[in-house]
């Protein structure tokens, strides 16, 4: 190779370079922040649009709390009556709302309790020593 041919490639090495690092530049189907920005616009105003049309905004939205026994008689399940009705039709008692509800200061839960239950007899705990591999076959 002459000298005029290694200026060749080394011009043609140099420019490809070039082109392949910043081509980005030179493409026509890159998009810039702004045009990202755009695009998510529309798409968020087409969306806005589509719900509004197909979940009609006039609806009263649903209470996904669920109801069930409170204080307050006009929050209460049992609308301040005392008895609940239950899904499969029985009838329970408000424990709010009923006259008939026990106290919980009852004598089965006392502070004492716990000195009345049945004790377990207590047995000596018996503590093992591992010996070696060495006390073991040896006997010391």
């Amino acid at each position: 190779m002459n000298i005029q041919q290694r200026a060749i490639v080394g011009t043609l090495v140099i420019v490809g370079f070039i082109f392949f690092t910043n081509r980005e530049k030179f493409s026509s189907n890159a998009l810039t922040n702004d045009d990202v920005n755009g695009i998510i616009t529309n798409i968020e105003s087409a969306f806005e649009d589509a719900e509004s049309s197909v979940l009609k905004p006039d609806s009263p939205k649903p209470d996904n709390k669920p109801v069930g026994p409170d204080p307050d008689a006009d929050k209460c399940i049992c609308k301040g009556t005392g008895k609940i009705v239950q899904g499969d039709g029985h009838v329970s008692p408000c424990p709010y709302h009923s006259g008939d509800v026990p106290d919980i200061k009852d004598d089965n839960y006392g502070s004492d309790a716990v000195n009345r239950l049945p004790q377990l007899p207590q047995q000596p705990q018996q503590i093992q020593i591992r010996k070696g591999l060495l006390n073991r076959l040896f006997n010391r």
